[in-house]
Order: C-alpha cells, then sequence, then structure tokens
C-alpha cells in the first residue's frame, strides 16, 4: 500500500484529483472534527462496508487520528485485490497541526 502525507492530500485536493476520502475513525471522532468531502467508514464495521469502495473502484485515500487503523483498513482492501489505495501519514491529527490550525485535535 502506498501512502501519502497530509500535505501531498492537500495537494490532491487543491488540484482537483478525482479520489475518495475514507476516514476510518469511530462516531465520537468524526463528531468532534472531520474534513470535508470525507466519508465515514469506521473501522468497526469497514469489513462490512469495504465492498462499496470496491463496487465504484478509483482511487482511495484512506484517513483516521495518526494513520494506524486507516493502514489497516487498507490492508484489508489490498487483501481484497484493491490496489489503488493510499494511507494518509498522521491522519487528521497531523492535518490540524500542519494545514489547518483552526481544527480541534484530540
Amino acid at each position: 500500500m502506498r501512502e501519502i502525507d497530509v500535505q501531498e492530500l492537500k495537494d490532491w485536493r487543491d488540484q482537483g484529483r478525482e479520489f475518495r476520502l475514507v476516514d476510518v475513525r469511530e462516531k465520537d471522532e468524526w463528531d468532534l472534527v472531520r474534513l470535508g468531502g470525507s466519508e465515514w467508514m469506521p473501522l468497526s464495521t469497514f469489513q462490512a462496508e469495504a465492498p462499496r469502495l470496491l463496487q465504484s473502484g478509483g482511487t482511495v485515500a484512506l484517513l483516521c487520528h495518526h494513520g494506524i487503523r486507516s493502514f489497516h483498513a487498507g490492508r484489508y482492501l489490498e487483501s481484497l485485490g484493491f490496489s489503488d489505495v493510499y494511507n494518509v501519514r498522521g491522519g487528521i491529527d497531523a492535518w490540524a497541526k500542519c494545514i489547518d490550525r483552526s481544527l480541534p485535535t484530540y
């Protein structure tokens, strides 16, 4: 699985690159802070919901708090044969600290 950092994720968004940003954090985390345009698919239900990603195809970038849970979600997608998947290193915490400091951290 390939990885990108939050600056690369910002560049993708700024350039209008087509991809799905999937946030695998749990509901309490999602309710606290999220990135606009992201889709919520918590890791606790990820295996059941992952077929939606496979059906639609395209590039998927996975995001969590620090990049660990999203890494595991990406590995799961790879095990299903999905190849165009990226893990966002540092997660939303790095985004809030490096890209948008107006976002809360936890």
